[in-house]
């Protein structure tokens, strides 16, 4: 069983979809399991990383977990799960995090999941570091010069 925590996120649905495709057993955390719309075969579970006593049920019982969460709480929420992962069992941890690092200039968001990889790190869990650019979901800002210019401007 595979713990997707955000899942009914744009990211976290897609991760859902491909691990089913593969045969996966797949449990989606969500604040709000009732309004999820994903696939029956997901087992559905209440979780918030405001809230960590709600991480406990969701870890219980999974081999593997795809961590998602953003913030400035980035490096406390995954702290937690990845505790109470270790606490359950767990036997890897995927991270989602964000482009950078490895010495390279870090702004507020590669900071925040800096923290988040350490805390994962620490419990002495398989890891895996994901730190990918930019999704296209999170490109709403390059609307209007596409729009009026046919094209997008980005530092990357």
């Amino acid at each position: 069983m595979i713990l997707v925590t955000g899942a009914t996120g744009t990211v976290g649905r897609e991760v859902v979809i491909q691990l089913l495709a593969a045969g996966e057993q797949v449990r989606g955390m969500t604040r709000n399991p009732s309004t999820a719309k994903l696939d029956a075969r997901v087992e559905l579970v209440k979780g918030d990383f405001a809230s960590p006593d709600t991480l406990a049920k969701a870890v219980d019982g999974v081999e593997r977990v795809f961590s998602l969460t953003f913030g400035p709480q980035t490096g406390t929420h995954e702290r937690d799960l990845a505790g109470l992962a270790k606490k359950a069992g767990v036997r890897h941890i995927v991270k989602l995090s964000a482009m950078g690092g490895d010495g390279e200039t870090k702004n507020a968001i590669r900071k925040w999941h800096e923290q988040g990889e350490e805390a994962i790190k620490a419990t002495g869990i398989s890891w895996t570091v994901v730190r990918p650019g930019g999704f296209m979901s999170n490109a709403l800002h390059w609307r209007e010069t596409v729009r009026t210019q046919g094209k997008v401007f980005s530092n990357y």
